[in-house]
Order: C-alpha cells, then structure tokens, then sequence
C-alpha cells in the first residue's frame, strides 16, 4: 500500500511541474509577442526620426540663408532688414540706451536732464 501513495504524489508532484512548466512556456511565447512588438515600434520611431532630422536639416538650410545673412549680389540679407515697424524701432531705443554707457561717453550726458530736474525738486533749506 506504501507504493500507491507513493506513486500517487510522485503523479501529483509531476502534473504539477507540468503544469508550471507549461504555465512559463505560456508566459515566455507572451513575452516573445510583446518584444516583437516594441521592436516593430522602436524600427517604426527610428525611421520617423530620420525623416525628422533630414527635413529639419533642409529646415536649417533655408533658414540660415534667410535669417544667416546670405549673400544675394552685393547685399546681404540679415533678419533685421524686416524691421520697420513701431514696435521694432522701440525695441532698438530700449537697447540702445545700455549700449551707449558702454560707448564710454561722459556721463555728464546722461546725468544732465537729472541736473536741470533737481533743483526745482530739492529747495535748500
């Protein structure tokens, strides 16, 4: 009677290791179909981004030979040729202004609206 039982979990414990045998094989064939999967996808990203770089190359071009300061006959083309309106020639004031303290010019200039302001300002006592 000893030999049933034994032959009996023996059975059992195999069907058992089959079964998580077969479970794993399952999981592996899953896997296998998701990494085929992402591989598709990756190949597919790959692709876009080498069509991306060569427009935005082709992109690159064109712009620095509008923007760059390309030569067209004798005269050079530079995006601040497109300056003309109101706000553009405000902009270049505001960046003047900086621009002429670095000119090293005498600060009696830039002082001299403050001169004449002050007394009228600050009476002496």
């Amino acid at each position: 009677m000893g030999t049933t039982y034994e032959s009996l979990a023996t059975q059992f414990s195999l069907s058992l290791i089959l079964s998580q045998l077969a479970r794993l094989y399952n999981q592996v064939l899953v896997a296998e179909r998701e990494q085929q999967d992402v591989d598709n996808a990756l190949d597919h990203i790959e692709q876009q981004q080498k069509a991306i770089s060569s427009t935005l190359e082709e992109y690159e071009k064109l712009s620095q030979d509008i923007f760059g300061g390309s030569e067209r006959g004798n005269h050079a083309v530079s995006i601040r040729a497109l300056d003309s309106g109101p706000a553009d020639t405000e902009r270049d004031k505001k960046y003047e202004t900086p621009s002429i303290f670095r000119t090293g010019a005498p600060l009696i200039w830039y002082f001299a609206p403050l001169a004449i302001c002050l007394p009228r300002i600050c009476k002496p006592s």
